[in-house]
């Protein structure tokens, strides 16, 4: 799509001149990627059949997967959905203390909303 025909849309993703983006069939964004790249976009779609976590990318920090982030999300609302509302602050601040300290560890991440459950 060319940016003079949809300026909402590249806006709305934060693109500034090309990208790539695969899509989940929910509409959720799977993976996303500076330029274009269909072999990143075929080795995302690849990875997330496979059930993997991250889509395959070459080139470190090229291309970034919101598949795991997307899980977190995910899991996240889960419990926050089956906790009491007059418990949720007791237990989404343990939560939310470790999300600030680690950011960028998922599985940490994931452990605290188990032991949370």
């Amino acid at each position: 799509i060319e940016r003079a025909s949809a300026p909402t849309l590249f806006e709305r993703f934060g693109v500034k001149d090309q990208a790539t983006y695969v899509f989940r069939p929910d509409g959720y964004v799977l993976a996303r990627c500076r330029g274009i790249g269909a072999a990143f976009a075929r080795d995302a779609i690849l990875e997330a059949l496979k059930g993997g976590s991250r889509a395959a990318a070459k080139g470190a920090g090229a291309c970034d997967s919101t598949l795991e982030r997307d899980r977190l999300y995910d899991a996240l609302a889960a419990l926050i959905d089956e906790t009491a509302e007059n418990e949720r602050a007791r237990v989404l601040a343990p939560l939310m203390a470790l999300l600030a300290a680690h950011p960028m560890d998922p599985a940490a991440v994931r452990q605290s909303i188990e032991r949370a459950r």
